[in-house]
């Protein structure tokens, strides 16, 4: 299911079509569909550049198709939708080459300093994601108070020890305690973010907000943000394969993500 905005769903009309495309680590399947049924399919190699394997199975579905010709079926494409384990096996791989290392900054105050960011990553991911740590000032309390107030002294300081790393850390996690709670208006780690963002030595700085990613807990939530700022590289230079593919087949539409729960997000959602 792709949703709008305000949450609202496509509607397909049943006179379009829609592609799917599964890149699996061995074969990658893609099939076309008009409404719920399946028309045409096809079955190729995965290659080592996925744009070839991509091209290699959508063309040989349009090719495979019976009843329609294949400029008919572009002319009516309603989206493009693939889903790809290439995240999923960068981390249970341990590829170095595709995950980034994460500076965690963590608006605590004085809770939580007992169990800092990464405590619980296995000890052979550890080491490729974990940049720098650091427990500033802010968090609120499960009834929406703030702990603290966030510091933008404390937050330069912070900026200037990122700087000076070697190699450079550019990625970068804001996860507060209890952060989704209260008005997102005022959410803290929007404000450290938009503090950051407005320094002119992170104006190539990449973040992610633990309280995009998921809900009150604290570990989870901010395990999931390293996890999606880590793998950001990656995403940009998959999409961007999967966006040449589509261009090569000139295949003019909307391309979307499948997410772990099998819903669809847009390949510019994705990218946060």
């Amino acid at each position: 299911v792709a949703t709008g905005k305000l949450g609202r769903p496509y509607v397909c009309k049943m006179s379009s079509f829609v592609i799917g495309v599964d890149v699996g680590g061995t074969n990658t399947d893609a099939v076309i569909l008009k409404g719920r049924q399946v028309i045409s399919s096809c079955k190729k190699p995965t290659t080592l550049d996925p744009t070839e394997g991509i091209i290699n199975a959508i063309s040989g579905a349009l090719d495979a198709l019976k009843d329609f010709q294949p400029d008919y079926v572009r002319s009516r494409l309603s989206r493009v939708c693939i889903g790809t384990t290439h995240f999923v096996n960068a981390v249970v791989e341990r590829r170095k080459d595709k995950l980034v290392p994460v500076a965690v900054i963590r608006l605590c105050g004085p809770a939580s300093r007992a169990v800092p960011p990464f405590a619980d990553f296995p000890a052979d991911l550890n080491p490729l994601m974990k940049g720098r740590v650091y427990m500033v000032s802010g968090g609120v309390e499960y009834n929406g108070k703030h702990i603290a107030e966030i510091q933008a002294e404390e937050l330069q300081e912070v900026v200037k020890d990122i700087l000076e790393c070697q190699p450079p850390l550019k990625n970068i996690v804001v996860s507060g305690v209890f952060s989704p709670l209260g008005d997102p208006d005022k959410n803290q780690e929007r404000k450290v973010v938009n503090i950051l963002k407005n320094n002119k030595h992170c104006q190539d700085f990449s973040f992610t907000m633990a309280s995009w990613i998921g809900r009150l807990g604290l570990i989870e939530r901010e395990n999931a943000a390293i996890l999606n700022e880590s793998l950001k590289p990656l995403a940009a230079k998959t999409i961007s394969a999967f966006k040449t593919a589509l261009k090569g087949l000139k295949l003019n539409c909307q391309l979307y993500l499948t997410q772990n729960d099998g819903t669809l997000i847009s390949v510019d959602e994705a990218m946060k």
